[in-house]
């Protein structure tokens, strides 16, 4: 294998190519497989739908997860068109412990309406920060789908709990 890739360091991201400004990669392997990542919201929301009893809950949590699922090609999309392996890596390959378990709906879709904000504000920042057009574009329409994700888990829970 590191015949194939340009590996000096196991804390590096996997270069396929010599001389890419990777400065930016490094944001889109946070998003991709970091704590705070679509793939830690794709197995979130899946550990969701398993547990979670309410259909149109579940529901929900499962349309939301399959733009979860296009969030995360696209950003592998992009690490891959940059010259990077798209391996589920952020700094040390994912760990299942970054989801959160939680069991309590009220709590669970609290935690989704924060991790959907966070992830929302995230995008927009660096979309500011990345100077590729298409990155950044990509990058602001993922936010407008995560601040779309959160009114709708901000409506579900106000359904459920009022508005406590």
């Amino acid at each position: 294998m590191n015949e194939i890739f340009n590996i000096n360091d196991e804390n590096e991201f996997l270069q396929l190519t010599e001389n890419i400004n990777k400065g930016y990669v490094k944001y889109l392997y946070e998003d991709y497989a970091g704590p705070s990542s679509e793939l830690t919201a794709i197995l979130q929301y899946t550990y969701q739908t398993i547990i979670v009893d309410n259909k149109k809950i579940k529901n929900l949590i499962k349309k939301i997860s399959y733009d979860e699922m296009e969030h995360l090609e696209g950003l592998g999309t992009a690490i891959w068109e940059s010259g990077f392996d798209p391996r589920f890596w952020y700094l040390n390959y994912f760990n299942a412990k970054y989801v959160n378990y939680e069991m309590d709906l009220k709590k669970l879709l609290l935690k989704n309406i924060e991790d959907e904000t966070f992830a929302a504000r995230r995008y927009r920042e660096q979309a500011e920060k990345i100077e590729d057009p298409r990155i950044s574009s990509m990058l602001l329409n993922f936010a407008k789908d995560e601040e779309r994700h959160a009114m709708l888990f901000k409506k579900a829970y106000i359904s459920l709990f009022g508005r406590s």
